[in-house]
């Protein structure tokens, strides 16, 4: 708050305090201080991932998507806006056609990077189960592993990597 005083028009500054409100649990300050730096510097790309995140967590997936989009216009190929927008169109509905089990692996992984296992686990089980094709088998495997590791669901861990004719065993 410091900075903020001796220069309130910092953007990077505006950023960190929603970075801190976010740690401390209040997102509305968060997405306060996050539109704030967007408004000083349209090109916080940092800022504008944070709040589509936000947004797409806290069940505004248009609005997600719309900052994510903007954000693509900077950075094509950033990782983050991709799997933001991921997540915020799944929550909208819109599957990704001939491409569904890259879409469904970047929903897990999406989810998997946030510490969302519960979910993470369910995307990945979901794309196991629904293309057995899938170049993205072994991955998804492994991530719900680890997934339902994190979850204490040891026997369906064990299951998942131990199976013989299992996509672990058979793909590694």
């Amino acid at each position: 708050r410091n900075v903020l005083q001796v220069d309130p028009k910092d953007s990077r500054a505006v950023f960190l305090l929603g970075v801190a409100s976010e740690r401390l649990g209040d997102y509305s300050a968060a997405a306060g201080a996050y539109k704030q730096a967007l408004d000083i510097d349209k090109t916080q790309l940092d800022a504008r991932k944070a709040l589509a995140r936000l947004y797409a967590r806290g069940g505004a997936p248009k609005d997600a998507v719309a900052l994510v989009e903007e954000g693509l216009l900077q950075q094509p190929d950033d990782a983050a806006l991709l799997a933001i927008r991921g997540i915020a169109k799944d929550q909208l509905g819109d599957a990704a056609g001939a491409l569904a089990d890259e879409y469904r692996f970047w929903i897990a992984e999406a989810h998997f990077a946030s510490e969302q296992y519960p979910a993470a686990a369910a995307a990945y089980a979901q794309l196991l189960r629904d293309h057995p094709k899938s170049k993205r088998r072994l991955e998804a495997s492994y991530g719900e592993a680890f997934c339902r590791f994190k979850l204490q669901e040891l026997p369906r861990v064990k299951e998942l990597l131990g199976d013989p004719a299992g996509d672990f065993q058979v793909l590694t």
